[in-house]
């Protein structure tokens, strides 16, 4: 069971308080996957973006942290564009949770969870980043994994402080990994690692968190504690956070988002208040389902080829 802790609020260096995506367009190839998307997310909002497999969901948090280039359009942070910002400006603002945690080269699950500090952890290791990110120092393998899919850049160096050596326990234990610190994390489950993977977004400590559909390999009590803390770390006082949800369980996100988007096709169909947006009108076209809504808000489906 899980010992939640006190959170910390954002690094009090950043604070953030609008993301926005204005007309954003993007492209595999010849195959168009998103479509003059924009929106705006302001501090204290958890967003559930929801829609069909291959709607451009993934896609689209894969723009905001720079793993993709716009193909249009553009991604700003308090009105600085996120490509102006840099890689470790926006590790600082932004992380990640992706949908699948990669585990080649046997490190702990403490290990994997410091990696995440590497950002924020002081003047030291700021010079071997400056160096790095100039070209000018040889990247190791790590480094290199590292530096894929919104991986901070790792220094062969340790430079980790008593700081941050707490920040990462308490985001373990929040996550429910303490009792895993010291295991490979190639030798736990595809749940356990998820767990792993959002310790180390809590431990990234950013003002805007973005998560791939971090419920899928989760079982209930975890779904409900990662929701639960969610709630705490957008609310923080003085210290609220974005958060943006990918998710396919469209009764969590009834239950936990204040506002949900829905898209298809590239394109954002809806935008508002759950209880506007996650209705059968606006739903059951795109996932083509019947969709029944009952007072409580819950949500009940039922196959329907004829819609």
């Amino acid at each position: 069971m899980t010992q939640t802790l006190n959170y910390r609020g954002p690094d009090s260096r950043i604070q953030v308080n609008e993301l926005a995506i204005e007309s954003l367009g993007f492209a595999y190839g010849s195959r168009s996957v998103l479509n003059a998307i924009s929106f705006k997310a302001n501090a204290g909002e958890r967003i559930a973006i929801v829609g069909p497999n291959g709607c451009g969901k993934s896609t689209l948090l894969r723009l905001i942290v720079g793993e993709l280039t716009p193909a249009a359009g553009r991604i700003t942070i308090d009105g600085a564009e996120t490509r102006a910002i840099g890689r470790l400006g926006l590790a600082r603002r932004l992380s990640l949770v992706p949908q699948m945690t990669e585990a080649p080269f046997g490190y702990t699950v403490r290990e994997m969870v410091l990696m995440s500090r590497h950002a924020a952890i002081g003047e030291a290791r700021k010079n071997d980043e400056t160096k790095i990110e100039n070209g000018g120092g040889r990247k190791s393998k790590i480094e290199n994994f590292l530096a894929s899919g919104f991986w901070l850049l790792a220094s062969s160096r340790s430079f980790e402080t008593a700081d941050d050596l707490q920040l990462a326990n308490e985001a373990m234990w929040n996550a429910d990994v303490h009792h895993l610190a010291d295991r490979p994390i190639n030798e736990l489950s595809g749940g356990e690692r998820q767990r792993v993977a959002i310790a180390r977004a809590f431990t990234q400590n950013t003002p805007i968190m973005l998560l791939d559909e971090p419920t899928s390999s989760l079982d209930l009590f975890h779904q409900l504690e990662l929701m639960e803390q969610l709630h705490q770390m957008t609310r923080e006082e003085g210290g609220e956070r974005i958060a943006l949800l990918v998710t396919h369980d469209l009764n969590l996100a009834a239950d936990h988002a204040t506002r949900v988007i829905v898209m298809d096709a590239g394109q954002i169909l809806a935008d508002g208040p759950t209880s506007q947006v996650l209705v059968p009108a606006v739903l059951e076209p795109i996932y083509r389902v019947k969709i029944e809504r009952t007072p409580d808000g819950t949500l009940h489906f039922k196959r329907n080829v004829s819609i």
